[in-house]
């Protein structure tokens, strides 16, 4: 009887012994939820970094901007507006060697308008000229389309960049539409021809500044719209960008 009872005393301290250090073992639940939230937040800190500073990044409609025309030649007074341009990003593919350099090219969809209050243009075998008599009210345009390839290199100082560069403009149409309204006799007119030949080719430079996804940027374009023109000869644009 007393073995019995001794044997039963040594396994239940043998029991109690395993418990303990199995218990000492043991993560508590809070603990470990808690260890897996701190888990979880370095993970996405650390995508965050990364997806920051990727070497290239692709993008899509990524900006879009507005900008008046200051055009120099025969049918427009030398100053901002109204003639205008209008763009949006098709894609952009940027190269970022460090945090403070980026090398950017893509493509536009580009739509201008070069507009004369003071001339009447109009559209004889394909060629463009100036009506010997404006009417009043003038209100004149060639509209155009198409696209261009700005390539540019940019310093980034935190929410701020500095961008220099450059851009090939590819007008789709040979033909471009020509729209004129006016008063004449005390009657109004509108006309619209779609005809006279343009630069297929052109190019122009740039230079902008962005801050936190808002930027104001310049262009100059020197080669003439029309060839053997002087009716549109160069042009300076000012506008905004905003990137999205």
């Amino acid at each position: 009887m007393k073995k019995l009872i001794f044997s039963m005393f040594i396994l239940a301290l043998a029991c109690s012994v395993m418990s303990a250090q199995t218990d000492s073992t043991r993560t508590p639940a809070k603990d470990r939820l808690s260890e897996i939230e701190n888990m979880t937040v370095k993970i996405r800190k650390h995508k965050t970094v990364r997806s920051g500073n990727d070497l290239f990044e692709f993008n899509t409609i990524s900006h879009l901007g507005y900008g008046r025309h200051l055009v120099e030649g025969d049918a427009f007074g030398g100053k901002f507006g109204p003639s205008y341009e209008l763009f949006v990003n098709a894609f952009d593919l940027g190269f970022n060697p460090a945090s403070w350099f980026s090398f950017n090219a893509g493509i536009d969809l580009k739509w201008d308008r070069f507009v004369s209050k003071s001339d009447k243009i109009e559209v004889n075998a394909d060629a463009f000229s100036l009506a010997a008599v404006a009417p009043d009210n003038i209100n004149s345009r060639i509209s155009v389309f198409g696209f261009s390839v700005p390539a540019s290199v940019s310093l980034h100082f935190g929410e701020t960049s500095i961008r220099l560069g450059a851009e090939c403009i590819f007008n789709i149409n040979k033909f471009n539409k020509v729209k004129s309204a006016y008063t004449a006799a005390g009657s109004d007119f509108s006309q619209v021809t779609k005809a006279g030949e343009i630069e297929k080719f052109r190019h122009a430079y740039t230079a902008a500044i962005d801050f936190d996804g808002l930027g104001i940027y310049y262009k100059y374009c020197p080669k003439p719209l029309i060839p053997g023109s002087n009716m549109i000869e160069k042009y300076q644009t000012i506008g905004i960008v905003l990137s999205m």
